[in-house]
């Protein structure tokens, strides 16, 4: 390396020494992610505006991205410390070769928040890696919706490998060796420093992923954020899901149940059975000869702004005629915002967690709750119906284990009309699963249909809707095709005789892009209901409502005295006062919301309230509510409880 004769210009950083490539690689990280939050930050910017206290956040930016630089640091400062002399070849590459990845790491998931964000209004996290199990669909998705951010990437990441590769060479360079004894002297303060960076604190409490949420704005938030980190923390948190439930605070396991009982409405008598704590009799409205059949059609991302009769934009006209013929659910809340956790509330009536949804955890794979295993005791078929591979997403293990006799997917449809990235088309699902159903004569039946034409990249066959927009394969179009097959699927169901025999709930699964100004903004999770059938006076349930209460509404009515587990309310039974509630989870974020005041728990952090008005717009207060605040955190920490215990489920047969 140089000695006392080198310039002058390079003296003072070259006698940084092994401390050169630490500070280099840190701060290029540092710039690269500042760089990164500021394009997002224009990106959003009439949001970011509009949000009290943003300038907060690039300085808390900056301490959530010195947690991820000392994590990251770990590994070359002992390389370059604790290596003797000897190893000094293998050190340099080492530490060459490990800071041209994180780089590279660096700048690949920043690019890939892009389309996250747009997406989902939030930075990568447990999704990213859950699609990542999928790598067909994934791939077949962005090859054809976001060709172009794909040769982008194609082209910039070689050039950063590159680049990076280029500056950690130069580092290394120009780092004069020090003695190893010194090295090795000085190792215990840097890794001091790097263990104080990577707490981020000097209380007793390390800083977290919720360290970063210092607004009421989930954007800002997520902003503050940087990508890889949310990534690895959602990785590690994704392997302590057992710890899942103690993330929003203590609660003995008895008050849990007590307080869910309580909100259900009913008597604590009616519980009766120590194992099932939550089982309870449910007597059918009206006793009938043959009970009625069931059919659920789950829709793919069916927001309340798309559909017409709901005040959105004018794509369902089929949905909005049958609106007329059923009972209309116009203040209806999703649980969450993937399918697997629309599967868990409609089809199990089971709230929602900070964990994987029950579709995909072990202990949930049999004996857990579904009509399927409810009305099977009483003589009852029943259908899974999917377009696509059920593989995805673990759901033919899930219904198969719990009570679906049949499951039928893409492999079972012969000759399809349209076949696309995530499976045949919705116009095919439809005429399958009405045609299907009338096979079974008089049995009563149970039948789920999950829809996959609303999907990126939004592909479905030509001829059957005048396009809303010109470009034929946008959300939109997509949208108004989906609601095509929804009424394709009845005007199928009219032709046979158990069409008058069946109660119909077509739903939105989730809806779209979560976005709004709060940690849980609640008119993004406003999806699409209606009940069709028997039993239910065409008309509208204007009060707040989730998806949990669809089954406790219908079951009832089926003609049958059954009992189940569930803790939604039965609609049209509630008081007249009754002020309605939706439990949403966004991430990692848990609202409990009943009538206009909403209560949100976050990891490790104090509850925060709000104040919701009927257009669902949020207002943080300092009002404390004690009794709802409890009542939350139960909800919060029930799922889990419920889940772990195999508590949600029916006495064995």
């Amino acid at each position: 390396m140089t000695d006392s004769a080198a310039s002058p210009a390079l003296r003072w950083w070259e006698r940084l020494g092994p401390l050169l490539p630490l500070l280099g690689i840190g701060l290029l990280v540092f710039v690269l992610l500042s760089l990164s939050r500021l394009g997002h930050t224009l990106t959003y910017a009439d949001r970011v505006r509009a949000s009290d206290g943003w300038g907060w956040l690039f300085v808390v930016g900056l301490r959530m991205d010195s947690v991820l630089v000392s994590f990251l640091l770990v590994i070359p400062a002992v390389v370059l410390l604790a290596f003797p002399p000897a190893w000094a070849t293998a050190a340099r590459r080492v530490v060459v070769w490990y800071g041209t990845a994180v780089l590279l790491a660096v700048v690949f998931m920043e690019l890939a928040t892009v389309r996250f964000l747009d997406e989902f209004d939030h930075r990568p996290d447990r999704l990213f890696w859950e699609y990542l199990r999928y790598p067909k669909e994934v791939i077949e998705t962005v090859v054809k919706s976001a060709w172009g951010s794909l040769i982008a990437a194609a082209i910039l990441l070689p050039l950063v490998a590159w680049g990076a590769w280029r500056w950690c060479r130069l580092l290394m360079d120009h780092a004069t060796p020090w003695r190893w004894g010194v090295r090795l002297a000085l190792l215990p303060l840097i890794a001091g420093i790097l263990v104080l960076g990577i707490r981020g604190t000097l209380s007793h409490r390390a800083v977290n992923i919720s360290t970063a949420a210092f607004s009421n704005e989930n954007l800002l938030n997520q902003l503050a954020l940087n990508s890889t980190y949310t990534a690895v923390y959602a990785l590690y948190a994704m392997g302590r899901e057992a710890d899942a439930s103690s993330v929003y605070g203590k609660m003995p396991a008895e008050k849990v149940i007590a307080l869910a009982r309580r909100a259900t409405g009913l008597p604590d008598s009616t519980f009766t059975d120590p194992a099932i704590p939550l089982l309870h009799p449910v007597p059918t409205v009206l006793k009938r000869e043959r009970p009625l059949n069931l059919v659920i059609l789950l829709e793919e991302s069916m927001g309340a702004q798309f559909v017409g009769c709901l005040g959105g934009l004018p794509l369902t006209p089929e949905f909005d005629a049958l609106s007329k013929e059923g009972l209309l659910l116009t203040r209806l809340y999703a649980t969450g915002t993937r399918t697997v956790r629309g599967i868990e509330a409609v089809v199990s009536g089971f709230p929602p967690s900070p964990a994987l949804s029950v579709v995909k955890l072990g202990l949930s794979q049999n004996g857990f709750f579904t009509p399927a295993d409810l009305l099977g005791r009483h003589g009852y078929e029943s259908f899974f119906f999917y377009g696509g591979e059920s593989h995805f997403d673990n759901m033919r293990t899930f219904f198969q284990g719990n009570g679906f006799a049949r499951v039928v997917d893409q492999p079972l449809f012969d000759q399809p009309e349209f076949l696309g990235v995530w499976g045949v088309c919705d116009g095919d699902l439809a005429r399958r699963a009405a045609n299907d159903l009338a096979t079974l004569g008089e049995k009563p039946f149970v039948a789920v249909m999950l829809s996959t034409t609303n999907h990126v990249p939004f592909e479905f066959p030509d001829g059957y809707i005048e396009l809303y927009d010109q470009e034929k394969q946008t959300r939109h179009n997509a949208i108004k095709y989906a609601d095509w097959a929804i009424g394709e699927f009845f005007r199928q169901a009219r032709k046979h005789a158990y069409f008058e025999n069946t109660v119909f709930l077509v739903v939105g699964d989730h809806n779209v892009r979560t976005t709004g100004d709060s940690l849980v903004p609640a008119g993004a999770f406003r999806v699409a209901g209606l009940i069709v059938g028997p039993g239910f006076t065409p008309g509208t349930y204007d009060r707040i409502c989730s998806q949990i209460d669809l089954l406790p509404t219908i079951l009832p009515r089926l003609g049958l005295d059954l009992e189940h587990p569930l803790i939604g309310h039965d609609l049209l039974s509630l008081p007249a006062d009754a002020p309605g509630r939706a439990i949403m989870q966004f991430a990692d974020a848990h609202g409990y919301r009943v009538g206009n005041r909403m209560v949100v728990h976050q990891p490790h952090e104090p509850a925060r309230r709000f104040l919701v008005d009927d257009q669902d717009r949020s207002t943080a207060t300092d009002e404390t509510w004690p009794e709802l605040t409890e009542e939350a955190l139960a909800h919060a920490l029930l799922s889990t409880q419920l889940y772990r215990k195999r508590q949600h489920a029916l006495p064995a047969k």
